[in-house]
């Protein structure tokens, strides 16, 4: 089972990310250059990303929480 689902994904505005489990979680947001561009605690089983900012391109979202460390691909338009 995935750990995490991020939709929709493609995405040019809002992405939303749903844990697994509701528990604590730190979220960031990497571009390919490996440079951080967000990094948020996330507390709830729903979240929700502000991407409309980001340049389009791809970009590595990084979730970690008490059941490891888990990475999802997210493709911003």
């Amino acid at each position: 089972m995935d750990q995490f689902l991020l939709y929709p994904n493609p995405a040019d505005n809002i992405v939303n990310v749903s844990q697994s489990y509701n528990e604590l979680g730190q979220l960031s947001i990497f571009d390919l250059a490996d440079k951080k561009l967000l990094d948020k605690q996330i507390e709830f089983n729903e979240t929700q990303i502000d991407v409309s900012q980001f340049v389009p391109g791809v970009y590595l979202i990084y979730l970690e929480n008490s059941k490891g460390n888990h990475f999802k691909k997210l493709i911003v338009y």
